[in-house]
């Protein structure tokens, strides 16, 4: 199957708890991902992404930025990141991109001849694969206008021929999402390589917040034994646990609810190429919480 690159070039976006999401409702369908954290931190010992902190499995992967390359030494940056992002190419990877990793993709895409040669006969030669990018963006803060810029760079010719499908994961946190009428044109002449999710307030905001703040200790006691969740009521749960609980629980029901609705298995799963004249794109879905 596909992989799926969760980017956004800002900070505290939800990209870990994204990736958290889509490991949960992938493993329930029985689809092994492997998870990885690629930062553009260096070889910077000791450091441990956030995902690797929620989920002990991931694979930490440690990049230099583009700008740290000279132009003598653009070979062996491409060298790096092939090793990079080889296992994610071949699919069935979960990725949670840092920014300075995003930004060292597009570099990547840049160098192969505005991003074709990268998958030139290399679906049928090396059975790579296009990933699913998925993109969160929080209104009415830097994501939001990094997501424009992310999606004008992915429906150029610098960035068409390096995905697949893009899934825009929206929440008003902070208030409504109101996109510009640019890029609402854009997902409009682009909406069968689109979907759309947006998340309510009032379904995400509790959920996102407990979901990053005990994920572990949750699921331990939602897939506990009745012996063994009663031991954890009597000894470590407060009422905050149980009530983040059952937010979660339902949060993530709901969530994998609208997941099913666009079809993300079928937008991984990998079909055999089709003429120029037909059409493979993904209709596209607008989806609310209620």
């Amino acid at each position: 199957m596909r992989s799926i690159i969760i980017a956004n070039k800002t900070g505290g976006v939800g990209k870990t708890t994204i990736s958290e999401l889509f490991n949960i409702y992938l493993d329930k369908h029985d689809h092994q991902f492997s998870l990885f954290s690629i930062e553009g931190q260096g070889s910077n010992i000791g450091y441990m992404s956030s995902l690797k902190r929620a989920v002990p499995h991931t694979k930490d992967v440690f990049v230099q930025s583009p700008h740290q390359y000279g132009v003598a030494n653009q070979k062996e940056f491409l060298e790096i990141w092939s090793d990079v992002l080889e296992p994610v190419f071949k699919g069935s990877c979960i990725v949670d991109f840092g920014a300075n990793a995003l930004a060292g993709y597009q570099h990547v895409c840049a160098l192969f001849e505005n991003g074709r040669t990268i998958w030139r006969d290399q679906e049928a030669e090396n059975g790579f694969l296009k990933p699913v990018i998925v993109i969160p963006v929080t209104a009415n803060h830097n994501s939001h206008y990094d997501t424009v810029d992310l999606l004008q760079w992915l429906f150029t010719e610098d960035g068409m021929n390096n995905f697949h499908h893009v899934v825009l994961v929206s929440n008003d946190l902070h208030g409504p999402v109101n996109f510009e009428e640019d890029l609402q044109e854009l997902i409009s002449a682009n909406s069968s390589k689109i979907s759309l999710i947006d998340l309510e307030r009032n379904q995400s905001e509790f959920g996102m917040r407990s979901l990053s703040e005990g994920m572990v200790k949750m699921r331990k006691f939602l897939n506990a034994s009745r012996e063994v969740g009663n031991e954890m009521m009597r000894s470590s749960m407060n009422l905050y646990d149980l009530a983040a609980i059952r937010s979660m629980d339902r949060w993530l029901e709901s969530f994998e609810y609208e997941l099913e609705k666009i079809q993300l298995l079928n937008l991984l799963k990998h079909e055999m190429p089709v003429s120029a004249s037909e059409d493979n794109g993904t209709e596209s879905v607008i989806i609310r919480f209620e």
